[in-house]
């Protein structure tokens, strides 16, 4: 995983257990403007802030383009630099072990102010 700068994103976990529903108005710098890419790695520095051991993080690979599908990751347009984003993370929980956790998230790229903006998150441990 490449490093992160702090993103927001807005996350729906799928009916997977109990989800901690958050939503938030973060707001941080683009990194690469209004791809899915920089959707993803927006969405993986909002979930990595909300983890117990956010230095235990593991997200599945960047998914490939043009598409960026791939079995662990769908990031989805849903309208103009608003994307859907809903992937898995290994971390840490408070008790040391590793958990996976299903997030989803929708996040919006503001082009008149070069940021990201964090419109919902949702996290379901599995």
């Amino acid at each position: 995983m490449k490093p992160l700068q702090t993103a927001a994103a807005g996350i729906f976990a799928a009916g997977l257990g109990a989800s901690a529903v958050l939503f938030a108005m973060s707001t941080d710098e683009a990194e690469d403007g209004c791809t899915k890419l920089a959707a993803y790695n927006f969405t993986q520095a909002e979930v990595t802030r909300r983890l117990s051991s956010p230095g235990t993080a593991e997200f599945p690979a960047d998914p490939p383009a043009p598409m960026h599908v791939s079995e662990d990751v769908l990031i989805a347009t849903k309208g103009e630099c608003l994307f859907g984003v809903s992937a898995w993370v290994d971390a840490q929980n408070a008790l040391g072990a590793i958990r996976r956790t299903n997030f989803s998230a929708d996040v919006e790229y503001q082009a008149s102010t070069g940021r990201w903006k964090l419109r919902d998150i949702h996290l379901a441990p599995h």
